[in-house]
């Protein structure tokens, strides 16, 4: 049953998104080179995403997204909490941390409604 809730937000679009939007939005541009790097994204990768022309935020969406394409099968959440620690982006780590559990708790109930639901049981 825990397994039902303790899904990792980044297997899940919407989720993935919400988290990729969360770290474009309090990225410090000046880390977002060594960000890429600690993804584990080649340095021509990460070159050509901040080299362009674009703003911070779209830099590191494109970034996220391009990180996320070429790892998908090993990508996890931890993947990004360590990688913002390690560049010494706490608020992101806070963040990311605080809308996790918000998930969490979110998972759990809609859990027991959907068990709830086909047992035909009501939660008023």
């Amino acid at each position: 049953m825990q397994t039902q809730w303790a899904i990792d937000p980044l297997q899940d679009d919407s989720k993935r998104n919400q988290c990729f939007i969360i770290i474009a939005d309090n990225m410090d541009g000046k880390r977002l080179k060594e960000f890429g790097l600690k993804l584990g994204l080649s340095s021509i990768d990460v070159e050509d995403i901040v080299d362009n022309s674009d703003e911070r935020f779209a830099k590191c969406m494109n970034l996220l997204r391009t990180w996320y394409s070429k790892f998908a099968p090993k990508v996890n959440w931890n993947n990004l909490l360590e990688a913002s620690h390690t560049c010494k982006l706490a608020n992101i780590g806070e963040k990311l941390g605080t809308r996790h559990r918000t998930w969490g708790i979110l998972d759990i109930v809609q859990y027991y409604l959907r068990r709830s639901n086909a047992t035909n049981v009501h939660v008023d």
